[in-house]
């Protein structure tokens, strides 16, 4: 997922000492997913074939992220993300040909071991890391910040979805976690166009290596975005960003993951108001422009507009 970051026009200084709190919030509802089935369960639990019919999912969901950041020196910082994972999906069963009673039923318990109407949630997995910051790069007003870390295997895996929907046994697509220590880089950048007017870039990618325990390897995932941030006066200001977001490639024992790779394109808008001298609210929206999902026999989930808040704290 594209990170949101607080909004504003520009980073904020840094001094040694200071320590940062800042909550960030995206939510969605109502992303269409889903696939064609023709198999269905019977009450032995045997998987039997049945009439073409559509799995219809819809997924509603809320990322909430609590962020420290300590400032070692006026150029060095340490970063700690704690994200937590709310995940409600509805899913239906939509007839494409005639079923009998027998197959209907059937074809309903298929759904219920692959997609059910229900909520998952609990703690993603903590990122950890280290982020240097290099002022007045090349001239007054240019900032550049690079940022490596890694994040901690504490959100919830799942057995593989696909082996246990062949044997006819419940299982779950959605994971909160990816159960390896994956690699971050991160990199973020302004410069000053003209007074309180500035140019912002930023990317930021997680990097599975190996397998976790489940035999599942996540998929990398690269974010980027370019925008420019405006302070038309004191106590406001505003950003707008071009977002990119690129998934590869998961692996179940080596074995692709239908449900993952895809390329989407969206517009950020926030705007950022001053509440107190070291509290700030960011409010935004997030509009898809472009999705392409690379496997369309995958459960791969259409987009839509996404709210984007962020509450932050400086405790200098």
């Amino acid at each position: 997922m594209a990170r949101t970051g607080a909004g504003g026009a520009g980073a904020a200084p840094i001094t040694a000492g200071s320590l940062r709190l800042s909550l960030d919030v995206v939510g969605a509802l109502d992303l269409d997913g889903g696939h064609l089935e023709d198999q269905g369960l019977s009450p032995a639990g045997q998987v039997i074939a049945v009439a073409l019919h559509d799995h219809e999912v819809e997924l509603d969901f809320l990322h909430l992220e609590l962020s420290l950041r300590y400032a070692v020196s006026d150029s060095l910082e340490l970063v700690a993300r704690l994200p937590y994972e709310i995940k409600r999906t509805t899913a239906r069963i939509s007839l494409i040909e005639p079923l009998s009673a027998a197959d209907l039923a059937a074809a309903q318990a298929n759904l219920e071991i692959h997609h059910r109407s229900e909520t998952l949630e609990g703690p993603g997995d903590p990122m950890l890391l280290v982020e240097h910051r290099f002022a007045d790069l090349g001239s007054a007003g240019h900032e550049l910040r690079l940022g490596l870390g890694l994040t901690l295997p504490v959100g919830q895996t799942e057995r593989d979805p696909f082996e246990l929907g062949e044997q006819g046994r419940r299982h779950q697509h959605l994971q909160l976690g990816t159960g390896t220590v994956d690699p971050l880089v991160e990199f973020g950048w302004h410069v000053s166009l003209v007074d309180g007017v500035v140019l912002l870039g930023r990317a930021a990618a997680r990097i599975p290596l190996y397998e976790n325990r489940k035999t599942f390897r996540a998929a990398a995932e690269v974010t980027a975005a370019l925008g420019v941030g405006a302070i038309p006066f004191e106590g406001l200001s505003l950003q707008l960003e071009a977002v990119g977001f690129w998934q590869g490639r998961g692996y179940w024992d080596g074995e692709r993951d239908e449900n993952t790779g895809l390329v989407s394109v969206s517009v950020d808008l926030r705007v950022a108001l001053q509440l107190a001298q070291q509290v700030s609210l960011s409010i935004g929206l997030r509009q898809p422009m472009y999705l392409e999902i690379t496997d369309d026999d995958g459960d791969g989930y259409e987009q839509s507009t996404m709210l984007l808040l962020s509450l932050a704290w400086s405790l200098d």
